[in-house]
């Protein structure tokens, strides 16, 4: 029997995505694209292909994934590759991170998430840990490094340091030793501090971040946007449908941002419900791992659950202006095609786990 808690809650945050897309987007959408129903019509499509995805993998036995971690990690890396490729890779605000088949647009970093978790579940379920401690770091480095040094040429920095968290915690699931993690922290202190410091505009986002009011049109324009709808809401919120910052104060309102939008119409309580959701969502998959009948099942379900659990707390820092502003979607309520695809393909995962559980509370 698979997890119906998890089950439920995913279907619950999918469909507050759909609602909220539309309340979001539906002004900008008209004023784009002369059709208010533009950015909903492309995720309900998104959604639905999602959801037969999780069915199908829910139905697999997810011990297949073991025989297919390889190729899958070599399709994401090609995918990466090809993605900073002009002609293929689609360039959108002086980044490549798309791809275009026909009417299709595929994110490649989605894609290498999944695929890295999948990987090092494999490869950790085949190693002894008392002996092969230094073997594993040097070998997780390298299959986390390269997906971190593509990702970041799109550029997407984000993306390639949640890669970079999700790495960390397969490491922590697997048993690494404290001092490891001492040393990977001074090692990428200064690493990603040169990272920081070689891009003007990523500078400028921290200080618009300790001091927004400083340029409020510009480089602080969107987070104070997003403080005021998210203060705009008070306890219950402006209404569904209501929101002032959507009116194109906050830009493309429906994508990364869309988090303050949700508070400003459903305020506190509606913006408490949702983390509460993501807080029982994280709950589920550490009961899937920690009753897996088996290590892989067990590092499976706890990397898929991490990669919900950081996007959802970094997206929620960025919109209420607790780190600098970044480019990673809110799982199952940003609008987005691969994203939805790609998670409910996580979520297929840990229901397929579940199903091997006898006794799951």
């Amino acid at each position: 029997m698979i997890d119906y808690p998890l089950l439920y809650i995913t279907l619950l945050l999918s469909l507050i995505g759909v609602v909220m897309i539309f309340s979001a987007s539906y002004y900008y959408a008209f004023y784009q694209f002369h059709d208010s129903y533009h950015f909903l019509k492309k995720q309900v499509i998104g959604l639905g292909l999602g959801l037969i995805v999780m069915y199908i993998t829910s139905q697999i036995d997810y011990r297949v994934w073991k025989k297919l971690a390889v190729i899958l990690y070599i399709i994401a890396a090609i995918s990466l590759v090809a993605v900073l490729i002009p002609g293929i890779g689609k360039l959108v605000n002086n980044a490549r991170r798309w791809i275009d088949i026909g009417p299709i647009q595929f994110q490649p970093s989605e894609l290498a998430k999944y695929a890295l978790v999948i990987t090092l579940s494999t490869y950790f379920d085949h190693v002894v840990k008392p002996k092969s401690r230094l073997k594993a770091f040097i070998i997780t480095t390298l299959l986390t490094g390269l997906f971190f040094v593509l990702i970041y040429k799109e550029p997407n920095m984000s993306t390639s340091i949640l890669i970079l968290g999700i790495s960390m915690l397969m490491l922590f699931a697997w048993g690494l030793n404290l001092g490891y993690f001492v040393t990977m922290g001074v090692l990428a202190v200064p690493v990603l501090y040169y990272l920081t410091t070689k891009e003007q505009y990523r500078v400028e986002r921290i200080q618009a971040l300790l001091n927004p009011w400083a340029d409020p049109t510009d480089k602080g324009y969107q987070i104070i946007q997003s403080l005021y709808a998210i203060g705009s809401g008070g306890l219950f919120g402006m209404g569904l449908g209501q929101s002032r910052q959507k009116l194109l104060y906050i830009p493309e309102p429906h994508t990364d941002f869309i988090f303050s939008i949700l508070s400003e119409e459903l305020g506190f309580v509606g913006a408490i419900f949702v983390i509460v959701l993501f807080v029982l969502f994280v709950w589920r998959g550490m009961v899937i791992a920690l009753n897996s009948p088996d290590r892989f099942g067990t590092l499976l379900a706890f990397g898929v659950t991490s990669i919900i659990a950081l996007q959802a707390i970094l997206n929620i820092a960025v919109v209420t202006a607790s780190v600098p502003a970044t480019g990673v979607p809110l799982p199952f309520i940003t609008y987005g095609g691969t994203s939805i695809v790609f998670h409910l393909f996580g979520v297929g995962l840990l229901l397929s786990i579940s199903r091997k559980i006898k006794v799951i509370k």
